[in-house]
């Protein structure tokens, strides 16, 4: 049997606020069910496809009791599995769902009923910048989470400061143009296109020689990266030439270019 938690998806499904001291309960389904699509019923029944079985199941959280109801021949989804791709981790990829046949999966969910809309999210990060970075504080906020945040900037010359981050680390994936990080450690690191850093909580850092072009993403984390390359296992060598084509200018770009040509 499989340990299923069905409270806490039936109060979301209805749309109710949870009680402060909600109680979470674990009831069993049969193994290798896959359950999918929890929702409950008006009889205080819960609902779920047991897609792997080709079943509907039906729950009932008082008795802990599970009906089955088949669906016909060509129900079960023989190709939906749940593989570890590695070892056993509490990290997102220790098990992923594989679908393989794509006709049953695109464009079949919304999040509204009466129309087509993606919970998909795309934007261009790096066209919120209404000023330039680093001159009087952070860039602008892309998404966050209780623990996290994304930022991008586009620093021009050297940052106005050193600054340590005090119950975060920061990673930074460098997009476009090359410039010099500085920290406690070292005097500087020049990062290019493709290059990414992370800095310990607690550390002292800051960013010099960026040209107009310097685009970069930050991800500040409440809690400690585990770094699982190194340096060693790069198994080729190679250099990123990116290129940015402005179709409608803001007024920092004019700006940008002012102070690169001043050696700022």
């Amino acid at each position: 049997m499989v340990p299923v938690i069905v409270t806490a998806v039936a109060v979301l499904a209805l749309g109710l606020k949870p009680a402060a001291a909600a109680q979470v309960s674990y009831y069993d389904v049969t193994h290798g069910a896959h359950p999918h699509d929890v929702a409950p019923a008006p009889d205080g029944t819960v609902w779920y496809t047991a897609q792997a079985q080709g079943v509907l199941g039906i729950l009932d959280p008082k008795t802990g009791k599970v009906t089955q109801i088949p669906l016909g021949p060509g129900a079960a989804q023989d190709h939906v599995e749940t593989t570890r791709p590695g070892a056993p981790s509490a990290g997102p990829a220790d098990a992923v769902q594989v679908r393989r046949v794509a006709e049953e999966l695109i464009g079949v969910t919304s999040t509204e009923r009466e129309k087509k809309l993606s919970a998909v999210k795309k934007l261009r990060p790096f066209d919120l910048f209404t000023d330039i970075t680093g001159r009087k504080g952070p860039g602008p906020k892309v998404m966050s989470s209780a623990f996290s945040l994304m930022e991008v900037y586009n620093t021009v010359g050297e940052q106005f400061a050193f600054h340590r981050a005090l119950d975060s680390e920061e990673f930074g994936l460098q997009f476009m143009g090359v410039n010099t990080n500085m920290s406690e450690f070292e005097e500087g690191r020049v990062m290019s296109p493709g290059d990414w850093f992370l800095i310990p909580l607690g550390i002292a850092h800051s960013v010099k020689d960026c040209k107009p072009d310097f685009r970069r993403m930050v991800l500040y984390s409440r809690f400690p990266f585990e770094v699982l390359a190194k340096p060693s296992m790069h198994a080729h060598e190679s250099r990123f030439e990116v290129r940015e084509n402005v179709l409608e200018p803001a007024p920092w770009h004019s700006e940008a270019r002012e102070l690169a040509a001043a050696g700022a």
